[in-house]
């Protein structure tokens, strides 16, 4: 598996990232034994990178897989916090539930604009305190905008960036791929790092994984790619697209593919929360229940994170 240094950093990742997201409430909702396997697949075969994120629900996978690894892995979280005791009330909750000693990138989640940064002072604060500390070993930031993306370029204590970036910029808020990617290639140049981030659009481009993975290589802008996965036959099928650009036929018959869903519930009480969550516009309150537009909807669940009565879910 090829690996990458982070310039900034100086965090030496592989080039698929483990991400998390998959596992938890958000989506399957495996059983920690069962996320823990695929990840473990992972570790195997030589992947060191996992994402993952305080909303995920997947920290029981990734402390449950680690158990026992002898290897270097980089874990990477985010959080939505603002505060500085919030913030650091969370880094330790991390830390505490996956048994780690330290966290090699925590992001600031989804970070929208310029002003969305200043209102998480306290938080990168936290964070560079952190940091110093060698509590963690970088400080970056997730968004699905060009417009977050570039909030953060000429903020020195910003390590890291993880944005949308797939072959249609499926999923990218208030712009477009164009977008998107000069506001990544402006990251380059002032030093950030870089991974990518839904480069299957979200499960949308599940049947051409080679050809969306072999999109974000071209750009040669990225250390890594962080794709979901939930079972060991996935983590192989993906070690192997990685690996020699293609999936051998043995690993092909394992895998069933299925495109994913987002699932609205009878249950439904119109309460809006998923409306107001939605950073894409993929889910309207409807007459009876909230209504999806799957052409939007990228899949990631935190609508389904804010329903109080659980009527959400990507299946």
């Amino acid at each position: 598996m090829k690996i990458s240094k982070m310039s900034k950093s100086g965090l030496e990742v592989t080039e698929l990232c483990y991400g998390t997201l998959t596992l938890g409430v958000l989506q399957a909702n495996l059983p920690t034994e069962d996320g823990a396997k695929a990840i473990r697949k992972a570790l195997e075969l030589g992947v060191n990178f996992i994402d993952t994120a305080q909303r995920y629900d997947s920290y029981r996978h990734v402390g449950e897989a680690l158990k026992g690894w002898k290897g270097d892995v980089i874990v990477a979280s985010k959080s939505f916090e603002k505060t500085y005791d919030g913030m650091k009330n969370t880094v330790i909750e991390a830390l505490q539930m996956m048994n780690i000693e330290r966290i090699g990138i925590f992001h600031l989640h989804l970070i929208t604009s310029k002003q969305d940064l200043q209102s998480r002072e306290g938080a990168l604060k936290c964070l560079v305190d952190l940091r110093r500390d060698g509590v963690i070993g970088a400080i970056g930031v997730s968004a699905h905008s060009a417009e977050g993306v570039m909030a953060v370029v000429d903020c020195d204590d910003i390590d890291v960036v993880f944005p949308i970036v797939n072959m249609k910029g499926f999923g990218i808020v208030s712009g477009t791929l164009d977008d998107m990617l000069n506001a990544v290639k402006v990251a380059k140049s002032k030093g950030k790092d870089l991974y990518a981030m839904k480069p299957l659009g979200g499960g949308h481009f599940i049947r051409q994984i080679p050809e969306a993975i072999s999109f974000i290589r071209s750009l040669g802008i990225f250390d890594s790619i962080s794709v979901g996965m939930k079972t060991p036959d996935e983590v192989e099928m993906n070690v192997s697209i990685f690996e020699k650009g293609y999936v051998p036929e043995e690993i092909a018959r394992k895998i069933k593919i299925t495109k994913k869903r987002l699932i609205v519930y009878d249950s439904c009480k119109r309460c809006g929360n998923c409306e107001e969550t939605c950073d894409q516009g993929a889910i309207k309150v409807g007459e009876k229940k909230a209504v999806v537009d799957h052409e939007k909807c990228i899949l990631c669940g935190y609508c389904a994170s804010q329903c109080p009565v659980f009527a959400l879910r990507v299946i």
